[in-house]
């Protein structure tokens, strides 16, 4: 297993609801599953168990299948199998189907392509235990004064108190060399500093710039406004003994996206977004405004030349519009490339035009004329890359796959098509110990996590909150709701807390009351509503036990047979059927039942994988002396399913390298129960933020600029869909940071090289293509002139800018809403300045909004590197090195020597892994780093850090 698969706790559904927005509700999520034309968990149409659930064309009402599959939860993919085109599942022809011309498409197409991907849920940690110590704790620098700092965005070295006198001496990225002016005094961590640095926003007046020295009579001064509480006490000693926390469970899980979309669907729609996993690079030449003229023809595309240069004399052919090729990169130069093999398409050469497909000398072409493509490592056969590829919640992973069956009918003997995703989540660890650990775990963690109000049989609801109001409705049955920040909450007059909630009566109307709260709190992670079916099951995986004479003796209106354990004990937990009878349509109503569906989704089934298949008589015999029975057809159709089979079967190729079992008897969970468990029901931000959370956010922030931009915050969330409430609290710590608590709106400085297209809004857009694509996308002139370029500077647009920047420029909605605090920092900045003081507003934040268990990847108030996309990212790898490197001269971190190893070395195993590329280098040096070789000096300043430490 990878030492790097990363835990998570949240999980999304495979697609967004219709609207394109994410569910809220797993009830609509169950009545769209209802709509797939059988597929259902844990019984299949065909009578067998069916380990996971199908999405069709009949869910499309209720899913945007078209938007591609998106993956459950951050993990890797461990294994896949792509088709290059589909085979056909038509009775006697599966084998001339798949030999046909490519011209000629299948009757009844069906994917054999795949993705398994490899997850660790993990359950939130156990904080440690109130001490006596807790008291003497040092208390964060927001909260006893203005901070001084050695130089710009440094480390902290003193505090002065608010009404302190300074005299200002330079000014530059926001921050105000002073000198501290008697009678006022600092206090300082060791040495005094004679001229300290402070954050521009704390001082009463400071002008855009500082007069020239010469002529002035004096520097300026100005007041100190922030208020300093006493200086912090020391911390405990850091050998204080304490006793190690218990690690929080967790448990590897599979998600298996079957049937996804053949190599030939891709090349037939190339504006098709390609999934980014997809580990093979390639180049398409795009619609280039070149054009040459050979033998009276006119060609469109890219000029290939006999030397990384443009030069008459060089010129070998041209790559026509549309070609699709595959290159290799020249060692010091990061502009042109070699035409290593031409997959689509080819070369019009000179002067002839006759086209080619391949050079016999080396062909160079520029390489920011080419489209970059990807593509799967190889087509048509299993595939277990090493190291996994790893992927995050809501990445694509494929798009949906054709799925017809051999018995499909056809129309005019056309082809026929019925795109299909089958998804499967399973765990082949142990389920039951698990989930004993996590319910256990559970009770020891902080109220925060207790969002989950667990009603139980007869429980009665009052009109009223109170116990002598009247019954509404008296519960029938177990029943979990969410407790969001917008439920609410009421205590009567004994002092008991009362829960506003919304149940269903008996005929399944929804109903509006009151319960009480006491003893009926619970976290998701004790895992209400879920149970383990492992009952006895055939190798068949079919509904009912015994011979197959006595199966068609039933088809043929004999009586039912014996149904197997296994499907007994599901129709008892589910509350299904009591007559015995578990098919399709019972399945159905049971999904559009409140009660039913949550039973449905909670099921946890021990069964043996349909996916694993060592040989046909083994495991389905007993179908072909079924068909045997039954004569000529049934035999064909089952031969042609058997054919099916064989070929979809993946897991005895991948099983033992990743660990799973051989006799692939695992737990399988139903993914849209498991989703909807693992969202955290706080998490979903509806409401606005008022003005006292935002002055909760950024105390330093005046009241007036508060007053001046909190409605078109609000504006910002709704129209740019920033319904997520860590995604707005990530917005917010980079949006303060940028403009000092809301001071500015305008990049400081006089006569700035890039004028007049200087940083503006809250989030400081810079540049003149910036303004106008701002521009274009708010429909207003953002760049004609003096007042439509200040438009930036003042509300609505200060605002709006950033959301644009944010959500539409960027495309950091996502790493907000996994709490990726290290990507948005380093999108945003471009490294790490100022990163304590994003952080500490991050923090605020999420204190302030009370969504701790939404911050799924904060560690105590900080980030981990390796939790990160930066750690996939050998650019911000890195700088995430070089920041913490004590010897950079970077600023805006805590220095760490360990920290600044870790950057580099992650650095290494990207720069290896990708072939070890020529980093950028003269006008474009990373980080002003005018390094000869980035690699050498990543390891120089290990081998440094390492000596010194």
């Amino acid at each position: 297993m990878s030492d790097t698969l990363k835990p998570t706790s949240r999980m999304g559904y495979p697609f967004k609801a219709k609207d394109g927005k994410p569910f809220a509700d797993a009830q609509p999520v169950y009545e769209g599953l209802a709509l797939a034309r059988g597929g259902h968990f844990p019984l299949g149409s065909n009578g067998h168990f069916h380990g996971g659930i199908h999405f069709d064309r009949a869910t499309a009402n209720v899913f945007a299948i078209d938007e591609g599959v998106q993956c459950l939860a951050d993990g890797e993919i461990v294994a896949y199998r792509l088709d290059k085109k589909y085979p056909d599942a038509t009775p006697a022809g599966d084998a001339s189907a798949v030999e046909s011309p490519k011209d000629k498409a299948a009757l009844r197409p069906y994917s054999t392509g795949f993705v398994l991907v490899r997850h660790r849920l993990q359950a939130p940690a156990v904080p440690p235990p109130a001490s006596k110590d807790e008291t003497t704790q040092v208390i964060s620098e927001q909260d006893f004064g203005t901070r001084l700092a050695a130089r710009a965005n440094g480390p902290t070295v003193g505090w002065i108190p608010a009404h302190a006198r300074v005299a200002l001496l330079d000014i530059r990225d926001g921050w105000v060399k002073v000198r501290i002016l008697p009678p006022s005094t600092a206090t300082w961590t060791n040495e005094p500093v004679d001229a300290p640095w402070l954050p521009i926003f704390s001082l009463d007046n400071v002008p855009v710039s500082l007069p020239n020295r010469w002529f002035s009579e004096g520097p300026l001064t100005a007041t100190v406004l922030q208020r300093s509480p006493p200086k912090p006490t020391a911390p405990p000693s850091a050998s204080a003994s304490q006793s190690p926390r218990p690690a929080a469970p967790s448990l590897i899980l599979y998600s298996l996206y079957m049937h996804l979309a053949d190599g030939a669907s891709y090349a037939a729609t190339p504006n098709r977004p390609k999934p980014t996993w997809w580990p093979k690079k390639q180049y398409r030449v795009g619609q280039t405004p070149n054009k040459w003229t050979l033998q009276g023809k006119r060609i469109g595309g890219l000029m290939v030349r006999s030397a990384p240069a443009s030069k008459p004399d060089n010129e070998l052919g041209i790559l026509v519009h549309g070609s699709v090729l595959e290159v290799e990169p020249i060692a010091g130069n990061d502009k042109w490339v070699t035409v290593k093999r031409i997959i689509e398409g080819g070369i019009a050469t000179k002067p002839a035009g006759t086209q080619i497909t391949s050079l016999d000398t080396t062909g160079f072409v520029f390489l920011k004329e080419l489209d970059e493509l990807r593509a799967p490592a190889s087509l048509d056969r299993i595939e277990t890359p090493s190291p996994p590829i790893p992927v995050n919640m809501g990445d694509l992973i494929g798009h949906m796959g054709e799925q017809v069956s051999s018995g499909e009918a056809l129309i005019a003997g056309q082809p026929t098509s019925r795109p299909t995703l089958h998804l499967e989540v399973f765990s082949g660890e142990d389920v039951p110990r698990f989930l004993r650990d996590c319910r256990k775990h559970a009770d020891k963690l902080p109220e925060r996590h207790w969002t989950l109000l667990r009603l139980r049989k007869d429980d009665q609801i009052k009109g009223e909150p109170k116990d002598s109001a009247p019954v509404v409705v008296t519960m029938g049955s177990d029943w979990t709701i969410a407790v969001t920040r917008e439920t609410s909450l009421q205590n009567d007059d004994k002092g008991q807390r009362w829960v506003n909630v919304k149940v269903h009566a008996a005929d399944g109307s929804p109903v509006v009351g009151w319960a009480k709260d006491k003893d009926r709190r619970c976290t998701p992670w004790h895992w209400p509503d879920f149970e383990v079916v492992d009952a006895a099951s055939n190798d068949a995986g079919t509904w009912w036990e015994g011979t197959a004479e006595a199966f068609v003796d039933f088809l043929r209106g004999g009586g039912r047979p014996p149904e197997s354990p296994f499907f007994k004990q599901v129709r008892r937990l589910a509350g299904m059927n009591d007559d015995g009878g578990l098919d399709e349509k019972a399945q159905d109503a049971a999904l559009r039942d409140r009660t039913a569906s949550r039973r449905l989704g909670g099921l946890i089934a021990y069964h043996t994988s349909e996916w694993f298949v060592p040989s046909w008589a083994s495991k389905y015999g007993v179908i072909s002396e079924v068909a045997v029975a039954l004569g000529k057809r049934a035999i064909e159709n089952v031969g042609a399913e058997k054919n099916c089979v064989m070929r979809l079967r993946w897991w005895s190729d991948v099983a033992a390298g990743l660990g799973l079992p051989g006799e692939a008897k695992v737990y399988h969970f139903h993914p849209a129960g498991l989703v909807a468990g693992m969202i955290a029901p706080q998490c979903s931000c509806d409401g606005n933020l008022t003005s006292r959370q935002l002055k909760a956010i950024a105390p330093h922030a005046r009241n007036s600029n508060i007053d001046k931009y909190i409605e078109s915050i609000n504006l910002m969330f709704r129209k740019f869909e920033m319904d997520q409430c860590i995604n707005r609290a990530h917005i917010l710590a980079q949006v303060l940071h940028e403009s000092g608590s809301l001071a500015y709106t305008k990049e400081l400085g006089t006569n700035l090289s890039y004028d007049p297209w200087r940083g503006r809004g809250l989030i400081q857009i810079t540049g003149e293509t910036n303004y106008r694509k701002y521009g274009n996308f708010v429909g207003e002139d953002t760049t004609t002139g003096a007042a439509a370029y200040e438009k930036l500077e003042k509300s609505p647009h200060a605002v709006l800018s950033a959301g644009w920047y944010w959500s539409e420029f960027k495309r950091l909605n996502t790493a907000g809403g996994e709490d990726d605090f290290l990507w948005c920092t380093a999108v945003v900045n471009g490294a790490f300045n100022g990163y304590q003081d994003r952080l500490e507003f991050l923090n605020s934040a999420i204190k302030t909004l009370q969504i701790e268990a939404c911050a799924t990847r904060n560690r105590a108030g900080d980030y981990v590197f390796s939790e990160s996309r930066i750690y996939e990212n050998r650019r911000y790898s890195f700088a995430w090195g070089l920041w913490h490197d004590p010897n950079s001269g970077k600023t805006g971190v805590k220095k760490s020597a360990a920290k600044a190893i870790e950057g580099y070395r992650r650095y290494l195993v990207l720069h290896e892994q990708a072939g070890k590329p020529v980093e950028p280098s003269g006008s474009r040096y990373w980080y002003g780093l005018a390094a000869t070789s980035y690699r050498d000096y990543a390891k120089q300043r290990i081998d440094t850090l390492e000596a010194i430490n």
